[in-house]
């Protein structure tokens, strides 16, 4: 049996939260396109989010974080923030997911809401809002 690295891992699981995602969008009737270009970065470089779908006529992207386990990867989200709020041309979400993020990175994220970034939720609460019971 071949191990796999930590960082493939974190891959594959991001994949499969990211299907999860366009799953929910189209059992909701929504119709999703997959890694848009989204504006430019911190860095000037082209941002890929991970899905685009148009609700109520507009077009939103999404980015989907996931980190099952302990570690640094929550330290990203400042970047992820920072690039969508001064470089997004879409209104745009975050949904995160596998419980291994620091509780305060994900409320900080919560407090950055505004401008280009529109929403961050949890899987239930993305799908509670696409049905219109959420923010």
């Amino acid at each position: 049996m071949t191990k796999r690295s930590g960082g493939l891992t974190a891959n594959m699981n991001g994949k499969m939260f990211e299907s999860r995602i366009a799953e929910i969008l189209d059992l909701n009737d929504y119709d999703s396109t997959a890694q848009p270009e989204n504006g430019v970065n911190l860095y000037g470089r082209t941002i890929r989010s991970d899905l685009l779908f148009e609700k109520n006529g507009e077009p939103i992207a999404i980015e989907a974080k996931h980190q099952g386990g302990r570690g640094s990867a929550d330290e990203k989200y400042p970047f992820t923030v920072l690039s969508i709020k001064t470089g997004a041309v879409y209104p745009t979400i975050i949904v995160y997911g596998g419980g291994g993020a620091r509780p305060s990175a994900i409320e900080w994220m919560k407090t950055q809401v505004g401008g280009m970034l529109i929403g961050v939720f949890d899987i239930v609460e993305f799908d509670d809002w696409l049905k219109g019971c959420g923010r």
